[in-house]
């Protein structure tokens, strides 16, 4: 790989330290030995892994989902969890789980372990309906690092590595993306004050919403955050955002770009035409 000179300016004593890293062997100069701790800091602001939700009965689809998961519905050459995978990996996410229900055999045979598509794949499998909530809960022993949480019927295309850095920065429990939208009162509203967001009023009237900030299907979420998730077998994640809102542990970050929810004929069909 190519490299480029730069120039920098240290101060004596971090000279010192860096110098004492210098062993001749592992770490040959100081160019090696910041080059070393440049890697080994952004590593560990990196995100590596993603859960998509790809369970959903797709009720609100049929006829379509009568026959392929709603995951699976082709927008353009693509499947809609295609369109989210790519979108990830083009964001350095490659480790993808998903949460798979019904008829998640037709997911597995079309990405397998995920190689063909330049990432690797786990699966998780509810054998009962468990709500999306419940069907994370099931992972817990797969995730051990922050992750990225996406919606199965959203489709979106932004800056993912910024709403990470501010995940990090804010040091709280769960980041929510946010989308501003005309008519907010099909979707789960966020109260805002500040970076916090305090609440959620679900499907308001539109004249009464609180914002038009909506929550928008992708969360950045501490493995530790599972203290907030309700005992109850059936959950669903929405529940757990409410409950993070409450304690003061969520942030939500509001941004711009394409986005839309695929979950209704509707904004199926315009979907098609956005992300032929």
């Amino acid at each position: 790989m190519d490299k480029e000179r730069i120039t920098i300016s240290i101060d004596g004593n971090t000279l010192s330290d860096l110098d004492s890293l210098i062993d001749g062997t592992v770490i040959r100069s100081r160019s090696h030995a910041i080059e070393s701790l440049v890697n080994e800091a952004l590593k560990k602001r990196k995100i590596k892994t993603a859960v998509i939700m790809a369970g959903g009965q797709g009720t609100r689809l049929r006829p379509i989902t009568f026959d392929v998961p709603k995951a699976m519905i082709k927008l353009g050459s693509k499947t809609i969890l295609e369109h989210q995978i790519e979108w990830l990996s083009n964001s350095g996410i490659k480790n993808i789980i998903l949460a798979i229900g019904y008829k998640g055999e037709t997911i597995k045979e079309k990405f397998k372990d995920g190689s063909d598509f330049g990432v690797q794949i786990k699966y998780v499998e509810e054998e009962e309906r468990l709500g999306s909530g419940g069907a994370l809960r099931m992972m817990k022993s797969l995730i051990h690092d922050p992750v990225v949480l996406l919606y199965g019927d959203i489709l979106c295309h932004f800056d993912l590595y910024k709403m990470i850095e501010m995940h990090k920065q804010r040091n709280r429990a769960i980041t929510v993306a946010l989308k501003t939208v005309e008519d907010p009162s099909r979707f789960g509203v966020a109260e805002i004050e500040g970076n916090k967001v305090t609440g959620f009023v679900e499907k308001p009237d539109a004249k009464n919403a609180p914002s038009n900030l909506i929550n928008a299907g992708v969360f950045v979420l501490n493995p530790d955050s599972d203290r907030f998730f309700p005992e109850e077998k059936f959950f669903e994640f929405f529940q757990v955002l409410i409950n993070s809102s409450k304690q003061g542990e969520l942030t939500g970050y509001p941004f711009s770009g394409a986005w839309i929810d695929v979950g209704v004929p509707e904004t199926l069909e315009k979907a098609k035409e956005i992300w032929r």
